[in-house]
């Protein structure tokens, strides 16, 4: 007789760890839904749970994870069903301490443009009506309708 795992890492190795295991256990999930086996909303409230679960783990361990990646001399080595690739993620520069006044100019005036435009854009949010226009600096006249308001349906889950 079986046993069930009584740790977390033996429920989580209960899960797939092949490309193959992947596929198969989504088709199954899928299709559990689509018979009407399982509740499509508690599942996605499993998976919701469970995100949150390997984002916590991960962002706790990932000391831990570079440390054992260091063991293995190469860049790239394959590992539990993976190519793994060490590399750095996420390069950023910071330019405050660079006292270039043609960098910090340019960036005052983009950030202003950028307050107009956001301002231009919430009033053309506002429209409910096609209104004309006139610009005042080449005297055009324009027909200005509101913007195309475009969404997709989803659930928000929210966990309590």
């Amino acid at each position: 007789m079986n046993e069930l795992p009584s740790t977390a890492f033996g429920v989580m190795r209960l899960l797939p760890d092949t490309k193959t295991g992947v596929d198969l256990f989504s088709k199954q999930l899928i299709s559990a839904v689509e018979n009407g086996e399982v509740n499509p909303l508690e599942l996605k409230s499993l998976f919701k749970f469970m995100e949150a679960v390997f984002k916590k783990v991960d962002e706790g361990t990932k000391e831990n994870q570079l440390r054992e990646a260091d063991k293995h001399l190469e860049k790239a080595f394959l590992a539990y069903g993976f190519q793994i690739e060490k590399s750095e993620n996420g390069t950023a520069y910071d330019y405050a301490g660079c006292n270039d006044p043609i960098y910090n100019q340019r960036l005052r005036i983009f950030e202003e443009a950028k307050a107009q435009l956001n301002d231009r854009a919430a009033l053309l949010k506002a429209l409910k009506e096609p209104i004309t226009v006139v610009d005042d600096e080449s005297g055009e006249i324009a027909t200005v309708t509101p913007p195309r308001k475009t969404s997709t349906s989803g659930l928000k889950f929210t966990m309590k």
